[in-house]
């Protein structure tokens, strides 16, 4: 919630900085412009931006589980200034720890891998897990409303990928960058 929050904040101040959009403006038989403002509009924060707030809410939970809960990030300096759709990431995180570090008496380990590849921003977040463990509280919502999201934003159905092998869980996300 805490997360949610500090982006709200976040997006209040980008807002007053910029001018809103002018939807009326825009000519919907000329579908690509009209495309291209709302995903203007929905990728109005940074790379970096989204992965400060995300990591304050980490860190926050990290208060919460101590020593249960260890956090790995390999973010290329590339992914900084690239644009992604808000709250796309948040409940991969909330997920993580939900399903992770709460259901877990071990130490889970959160790791969050950015890079550019093909000029598209590839973000992978992963927690290991007990296999016997397995938690049966989520039918994959959360995640299936993110790849709908990507899907109406991007036209594609191939940005949200869902790995587990032996005891770890990753989404793998692909954010391009000019839809």
């Amino acid at each position: 919630l805490l997360g949610a929050l500090l982006l709200v904040k976040l997006f209040i101040r980008k807002i007053k900085k910029f001018p809103a959009p002018r939807w009326d403006a825009i000519n919907p038989a000329d579908k690509k412009t009209a495309r291209t403002s709302i995903v203007t509009a929905l990728a109005g924060l940074t790379g970096a931006l989204l992965l400060f707030c995300i990591r304050k809410y980490l860190d926050i939970e990290k208060i919460r589980f101590g020593s249960r809960l260890v956090l790995e990030d390999d973010i290329e300096e590339g992914c900084q200034q690239m644009l992604l759709p808000n709250m796309i990431l948040q409940p991969i995180f909330e997920n993580a720890i939900k399903h992770g570090v709460n259901e877990s008496t071990d130490a889970v380990t959160i790791s969050t891998r950015c890079f550019v590849e093909n000029g598209e921003l590839r973000i992978f977040i992963g927690n290991n897990f007990t296999p016997g463990n397995l938690s049966r509280k989520g039918k994959g919502i959360g995640l299936e409303n993110i790849r709908k999201r990507l899907m109406l934003i991007f036209k594609r159905h191939d940005l949200l990928n869902i790995v587990k092998y032996r005891d770890i869980f990753e989404v793998q996300i692909t954010i391009p960058q000019h839809p």
